[in-house]
């Protein structure tokens, strides 16, 4: 987007702008652009640079004498590329001035979030968790109205995620630590709990090891595959609680925990790419409100016929579940390559 905006106020082409920055490697080089728009876009480059060296100082310099929108895509870009960096904090307080750029700066920063060291599944990781969102509250303290909440909940699941999914470990001790987020850790547990069990049957199961029985165990992945959906919220659930889930999804959270862990469990459910609807079907008539409405929808996400439910929400919910899986569809195929 940046190379076309300036490429329009230049009157040069992107290609001649990429050329350019292609010759040059420092600030000392982007002042001497006779062009406003390749400045600007030197002076940006150098700082996603320095953001993916962590170097603060070097953002500054870079970013310093640009206004408005620029100003703001300077920080953002050096806040995505701090976060792929894993500097968390310092991308979070760059995103945080970027303005109308925040949210999807903080989306990349939660996306390059590292895992942190020392913290195992099987022990009460509540404090260093309460200790992480505070760092992220403070770090965002100055961002644009709406975001910081917006944020806190998104790198919370991240950090829950990184913790358990694809640990091989699915010792609920650590989600039963939380002393905030609590939704977020039994999402996060699901799916660890509901990859190991690899079963479209696995919700006794993981109750079972959630209170107290026998919990899975195997093999650690480094980068676990999981399926992702866009959001599927329809407007009659909208003021029910929902937490952020993965890959930019949200689910419904019930305050009753008992419920929540079993929508968090057809959520994890969900997530393990081998589910079938097979997975849902005893749940599309459960009592609770919550994880009936979630049975029916990820019940037709993974290709499930709708239930013709006389619950109007259910049914609601299954009409936008299909849609969002036809538009799945179409963007699976386009990211298989042609074959010849």
């Amino acid at each position: 987007m940046i190379w076309l905006l300036l490429a329009c106020q230049s009157g040069t082409s992107t290609q001649d702008l990429e050329q350019t920055l292609s010759a040059q490697d420092s600030l000392r080089d982007c002042a001497q652009m006779p062009l406003e728009g390749a400045r600007i876009t030197c002076q940006v480059t150098q700082a996603a640079r320095a953001g993916a060296l962590g170097d603060v100082a070097g953002i500054e310099a870079a970013c310093a004498g640009l206004v408005d929108i620029w100003q703001y895509e300077c920080r953002f870009r050096a806040g995505e590329e701090l976060g792929k960096a894993g500097h968390t904090d310092a991308a979070l307080r760059q995103c945080a001035q970027a303005k109308d750029f925040a949210r999807n700066c903080v989306t990349h920063a939660a996306w390059g979030l590292p895992k942190r060291e020392g913290l195992d599944p099987s022990k009460d990781v509540g404090p260093a968790m309460a200790e992480f969102e505070g760092l992220v509250r403070t770090a965002l303290d100055g961002a644009p109205q709406g975001v910081a909440p917006e944020a806190v909940d998104t790198l919370m699941a991240r950090a829950w995620f990184n913790l358990y999914v694809g640990s091989g470990n699915a010792d609920p001790k650590a989600a039963k630590s939380a002393v905030s987020f609590q939704s977020h850790a039994r999402s996060a547990w699901a799916i660890e709990v509901t990859r190991l069990l690899d079963s479209d049957a696995a919700l006794p199961a993981a109750l079972d090891c959630w209170n107290g029985g026998v919990c899975p165990q195997g093999a650690s992945v480094e980068q676990p595959k999981g399926r992702y959906s866009t959001p599927v919220v329809v407007p009659a659930t909208e003021k029910h609680p929902h937490v952020a889930g993965f890959g930019g999804s949200i689910r419904l959270a019930p305050e009753d925990e008992e419920q929540d862990l079993v929508v968090a469990l057809l959520e994890g459910q969900f997530f393990r790419e081998a589910s079938t609807n097979l997975a849902f079907g005893d749940y599309v008539d459960a009592e609770q409100d919550a994880v009936r409405w979630t049975a029916c929808k990820l019940q037709v996400l993974t290709g499930g016929e709708r239930t013709d439910s006389a619950d109007a929400v259910c049914s609601a919910y299954e009409a936008l579940a299909l849609q969002t899986r036809k538009r799945m569809q179409k963007r699976d195929k386009r990211a298989v390559p042609a074959q010849r």
